[in-house]
């Protein structure tokens, strides 16, 4: 028996192995025919990839950013990083299923995770929610194994990650740390559990201590830094936070986000993964011998829910909003199908000799699970082709790699535009610093004293009206399609690149009005850059 069980194992790890090599080839497929990174956080990372701390956004993804840009600024590269990062958390759905059901849910889970849209999307972009399940998920996994024992170690590692990725792991830590204290309690008495409760909280709190000392140091006391990163998160300022949290603590609130978010769900997810995961959850609610895992798991959702409902900055149909959901979705859709044709069959039993009953189950489970999973290959490619050829993300993806083989340390940059995020963009796909890139938002001496240190100057037109621009770069525009200044136009793409000699626009004044501040909330201030990452950048991005 021992020889066969582990027999069986080594085919499951077979099999997740050409899981993983399938999903890892079916990513690298998208990244080479569709190119242009989609969505508007993916390109300001991309534009400042030599900085870790980036305002409140945590650290981990942005860290692994700076770490491959100095191996190689080529997008192509990072894209590959994260692909193989988006295996690593397929099997760590394959581990966690294998533990709370079988080897055969668990291989059937990781297909539906590493096909779903929203994870093969988010997949090949950088992004910190692939990076945050997969560590959310193993640590569900080590954490399940005795108080302080070494495994538990390394899930203590991972869930430190986790809260480094984004902010719901410190959901997740609080509930491992109220269950670990309850379990020490209860077997302990109360003077011998107080130590090894409070050794429990620290260790699944050093990443949110690390983050609150050494992130911003500069932001008062531990509380006032907690307010500033629930304000930052609802991109709203400290002083109106009340009333931002009381402004959803009605039903009208509560039954307008419940129904996009669900429809969002639904769309993603696709109905009969839905009524495959409803079915698994109630399963594995009221038939396993253990239920403490799946009350953990539908705890964390809940609070996750509730923290989208009552916090969230984004308009109700952000595409991102369920991604967490879902992934647990996934979970119990695939125990749900295994559990469902197992009944069906044995309903059948009468019309199929029962000796060969578990011949059929498995077979024709995996049949199931391959249709279903090309179901959401087909839709996570046509979600992918379509998100990538959206204007504002392949113009600038062209433009910058028809610059990237062209510019030289002489060359300098200028931006006619009317979108924050267009030079972080132009910045990732020409592979220039940041600084490079010059625009109407940074003061008119600094775009002076930078012209004069080229010789040649490319004024690229990457705006959506032209109306939308400041009078000094329709001024420039103008003399530009005039010929009172002298250029030479090239089409690329879907715009225009002017190249200029740099003397001719000796004295250029590109000035901001009052106005043009005061749409711009709280910045990230990155002082050594001279530039200015605005947060109606991050809230155009959520809106999306």
């Amino acid at each position: 028996m021992k020889k066969l069980q582990s027999s069986s194992g080594a085919r499951s790890y077979i099999s997740v192995a050409i899981l993983g090599l399938t999903s890892f080839t079916f990513y690298e497929i998208l990244i080479y025919l569709y190119p242009s990174v989609y969505w508007y956080d993916a390109h300001v990372r991309l534009g400042l990839r030599d900085q870790i701390l980036l305002g409140h956004w945590l650290p981990l993804l942005q860290a692994v950013i700076v770490f491959i840009s100095n191996i190689s600024l080529d997008l192509v590269v990072l894209r590959s990083f994260l692909a193989m990062v988006a295996v690593a958390s397929v099997t760590s759905m394959f581990f966690l299923a294998k533990r709370l059901f079988s080897d055969t849910t668990a291989l059937i889970a990781g297909m539906f995770l590493a096909f779903n849209m929203m994870f093969v999307a988010l997949a090949i972009v950088p992004y910190p929610e692939v990076i945050f399940v997969g560590l959310g998920l193993i640590s569900l996994v080590l954490l399940d194994e005795p108080v302080f024992s070494r495994r538990f170690y390394f899930g203590v590692l991972a869930i430190n990650l986790a809260c480094l990725t984004r902010y719901e792991g410190w959901i997740l830590s609080a509930i491992f740390i109220i269950e670990g204290g309850l379990k020490l309690f209860s077997k302990l008495n109360c003077r011998s559990a107080i130590w090894p409760a409070i050794k429990l909280a620290l260790l699944l709190n050093l990443g949110p201590l690390l983050w609150l000392f050494i992130g911003f140091p500069d932001s008062g006391t531990v509380f006032d830094r907690l307010k500033s990163i629930v304000a930052f998160e609802v991109m709203t300022s400290t002083p109106q936070l009340q009333s931002h949290l009381l402004s959803r603590l009605n039903f009208q609130h509560i039954q307008q986000f419940s129904s996009q978010f669900f429809s969002l769900l639904s769309w993603q997810f696709h109905p009969e993964f839905l009524i495959l995961a409803a079915i698994g959850l109630l399963f594995a609610l009221f038939n396993s011998a253990s239920k403490l895992p799946h009350i953990r798991i539908l705890v964390f959702l809940l609070l996750d829910w509730a923290l989208l409902a009552f916090l969230q900055p984004w308009g109700f149909g952000n595409l991102r909003q369920p991604f967490i959901l879902e992934v647990f979705l996934t979970l119990y859709a695939a125990f749900g199908l295994e559990q469902s044709l197992w009944w069906l069959l044995h309903r059948f039993s009468t019309l199929i000799y029962r000796g060969k009953i578990l011949q059929w189950i498995l077979p024709v489970t995996m049949i199931a699970s391959i249709i279903l999973s090309a179901s959401l290959a087909r839709s996570s490619y046509k979600f992918v082709v379509e998100t990538s050829r959206e204007p504002d993300f392949i113009i600038p993806s062209k433009v910058g790699n028809w610059l990237k083989i062209r510019l030289t340390l002489s060359d300098g940059i200028l931006l006619l535009t009317d979108d924050l995020f267009q030079p972080y963009a132009l910045a990732a796909y020409a592979q220039v610093p940041f600084e490079r890139v010059l625009d109407d938002r940074l003061d008119p001496q600094l775009i002076q004293d930078s012209l004069d240190k080229v010789l040649v100057v490319y004024i690229i037109e990457l705006y959506r009206s032209q109306e939308n621009l400041s009078q000094p770069e329709k001024n420039l525009l103008a003399d530009l399609k005039t010929g009172n200044i002298p250029s030479k136009r090239i089409l690329v793409g879907q715009t225009y690149v002017w190249i200029v000699q740099a003397n001719e626009l000796t004295r250029l004044s590109i000035k901001h009005t009052q106005s043009d501040y005061d749409t711009i909330a709280e910045p990230f201030l990155v002082l050594q850059k001279n530039m200015i990452l605005s947060q109606e950048i991050i809230r155009t991005s959520y809106a999306e």
